[in-house]
């Protein structure tokens, strides 16, 4: 018996081809869809049900263009404000200029600057806002290891819209 829940290695042919889609097309907004019901653990996520008392705003930090605006999407539709970079680079160049969010959700295996440096340079730099990182490995040993490089929280991919909506009530509550 099926229980819905979409593989890892599905979720990124998934994101993968759907990168390769011209924006705009029926086939792009499926697999934007598809992406968004994952997120959502399949529909088995209440969406309305999310109060938050502060406004918040998000830094994205990921070079897939798709998983970026699913993450938007999603903070979006619980009212949190985002900004998005391409990679570490641009978060680095945006906390530079004065920049400050509330969480910072970082790909760790991004090409250019990879979320682990840039990690470490934001908390070089004295950053202290939230890190979340999102990342493919899955042994506690090496989600162990990022987290001792300086985030706050590390999930294994996909991100869940439950478990994304969790670290920001979590965050929304510590700011009272």
């Amino acid at each position: 018996m099926s229980t819905g829940k979409v593989s890892m290695l599905e979720y990124n042919e998934m994101i993968s081809s759907a990168n390769l889609l011209d924006k705009g097309t029926t086939d792009y907004k499926r697999s934007i869809n598809q992406a968004l019901k994952v997120m959502a653990d399949n529909n088995n996520f209440d969406i309305a049900s999310v109060q938050l008392k502060n406004k918040l705003t998000v830094l994205v930090v990921e070079y897939m263009q798709m998983i970026r605006f699913c993450h938007k999407t999603a903070l979006s539709a619980i009212g949190v404000d985002s900004i998005e970079a391409d990679n570490g680079e641009e978060a680095l160049d945006l906390y530079r200029s004065g920049a400050k969010f509330d969480l910072i959700i970082m790909d760790m295996d991004m090409p250019r600057m990879e979320g682990i440096r840039t990690t470490v340079l934001l908390r070089g730099i004295g950053v202290r806002d939230k890190i979340l990182g999102v990342t493919s490995r899955s042994r506690e040993t090496e989600l162990q290891a990022l987290m001792d490089l300086g985030l706050d929280y590390c999930e294994e991919l996909p991100l869940t819209l439950a478990k994304l909506v969790s670290i920001v009530q979590e965050i929304d509550n510590n700011l009272g």
